[in-house]
């Protein structure tokens, strides 16, 4: 073999090596991606379901008692200044329950979430949203509220039903 022999040999192997590396950081990148994805994923989840913080209003989804709900922020777009403190923490409650869920809808939009994620996750009380929410009083609550992304979300789910 000559030096031009052995300099494409080295050049070759060179390049395999560099590719190997290549492919091998790629390959521990992607998998860090997905172990933070997951830790963040387990937050949402622990925040929600884990937390005392959203219970109150879970309750009254689980349960189909959301009449007092619905009256109590028809009085409070009507009559803010009437509002009594709890019946004004129970509205904080509630906005910061679909604030949640905008949160959750934005990060979906953004696709920082899939829909595979939001579905084993939260899939439930959405659907369930939609099934005691008769009178459609909670969508349009929401649309006219701002909360277009969980608006979006519930779109969706309408459409797939349960």
């Amino acid at each position: 073999m000559d030096v031009h022999d052995w300099a494409g040999l080295v050049s070759a192997a060179g390049t395999v090596a560099i590719a190997v590396t290549a492919i091998v950081a790629a390959s521990r990148y992607r998998y860090q991606v997905s172990l933070e994805q997951m830790k963040w994923l387990q937050q949402l989840y622990d925040s929600f379901y884990n937390s005392e913080r959203y219970k109150p209003v879970r309750q009254l989804i689980d349960f189909d008692d959301l009449e007092s709900l619905i009256q109590l922020l028809k009085k409070s777009d009507a009559a803010p200044r009437e509002l009594r403190q709890a019946e004004r923490d129970q509205v904080d409650q509630f906005t910061d329950y679909l604030n949640f869920f905008e949160w959750i809808g934005h990060l979906g939009q953004q696709r920082q979430i899939t829909v595979e994620h939001i579905d084993t996750m939260f899939k439930y009380y959405l659907v369930r949203l939609m099934q005691v929410d008769r009178q459609q009083e909670l969508r349009k609550y929401i649309k006219d509220h701002g909360y277009e992304k969980l608006h979006r979300l519930l779109n969706h789910y309408s459409k797939i039903g349960d």
